[in-house]
């Protein structure tokens, strides 16, 4: 299985909070504080999604490009969601614009889809940063249980 940044990072975290629930671990000297665990938002374990792959493979070069992305996921707090993608393909980097035709409707549990034949247009953002692949599962597109960011590499 392929990680990329984001996803070794979010599995590394949910581990360390764990680790530090199981232990009951608190900074200082045991008073809460700001910092400590009791005041960390819980993570919900139910819902998730990770990108596992896009094809072709990158790099890619500016321009149209037809794309097909696989995802694993995970729904158990709905009895039905969406699987949603999209890109930072238009004027602004940091907004991804979702693509409304490739909505996956799909029930509670665990799966994996492939996004197949989606069309974007590869942006060379050059030193304000990377294109990047986005995809979320929810109730809705706008309401996401969870998220997951890939950067495609641009030559």
């Amino acid at each position: 299985m392929r990680f990329n940044n984001i996803n070794s990072t979010k599995f590394f975290l949910i581990y360390l909070l764990t680790l530090s629930m199981l232990f009951n671990c608190s900074a200082g000297s045991g008073e809460s504080d700001a910092n400590s665990v009791e005041n960390i938002e819980p993570i919900d374990f139910r819902n998730y999604i990770i990108i596992k792959s896009v094809e072709p493979t990158p790099p890619f070069t500016p321009g149209a490009a037809i794309l097909n992305v696989t995802v694993s996921y995970k729904l158990l707090s709905l009895e039905s969601g969406e699987l949603n993608i999209g890109f930072n393909d238009g004027d602004n980097i940091s907004v991804y614009n979702i693509i409304d035709s490739s909505k996956r409707i799909i029930t509670a549990g665990l799966g994996e889809y492939t996004f197949e034949n989606v069309s974007t247009t590869v942006k060379d953002w050059g030193v304000q940063g990377d294109f990047k692949v986005y995809v979320n599962i929810g109730e809705n597109a706008s309401n996401p249980l969870d998220e997951d960011i890939m950067i495609l590499q641009v030559q």
